[in-house]
């Protein structure tokens, strides 16, 4: 509570953030019990909810379900092919170039733009490259 500056309004809330807290806690004891290349610790969101967390990371449970489901809500189709449907542009090879976000990036807000407007860009992998 010290050192993230926490200040509880009742016996309630601090009984329900100890809770939480202590779950995180077992989390963070079992991840750091095997030998891993990272490392996990509290944080100021420790002592929250999960769907505190959700909220704060703009999380929607209708886009789980949507997911689950596998299609739009409201609609009768089960699969869709993006390709089919001019959402994705043609395959390219990356060569050696080790530049793999900059081919992932492209490719998620050149289909995000589709859905948005109908339009398909063809976003430069290079210039997102030449930028970092």
């Amino acid at each position: 509570m010290a050192q993230f500056n926490k200040n509880y309004q009742s016996l309630e809330e601090y009984s329900l953030r100890l809770i939480e807290f202590s779950k995180i806690n077992q989390a963070i004891v079992h991840f750091s019990s095997h030998p891993h290349t990272s490392w996990v610790t509290h944080n100021r969101f420790s002592d929250w909810t999960c769907a505190e967390r959700e909220f704060l990371m703009g999380y929607h449970r209708n886009y789980r379900e949507f997911r689950r489901q596998g299609y739009y809500p409201g609609s009768q189709v089960k699969h869709i092919n993006w390709v089919e449907m001019g959402a994705i542009t043609p395959v390219q090879n990356q060569h050696i170039c080790g530049s793999d976000y900059a081919f992932a990036a492209t490719g998620i807000v050149e289909a995000a733009h589709f859905l948005e407007t109908g339009h398909l860009p063809d976003l430069s992998e290079q210039q997102l490259i030449d930028c970092t």
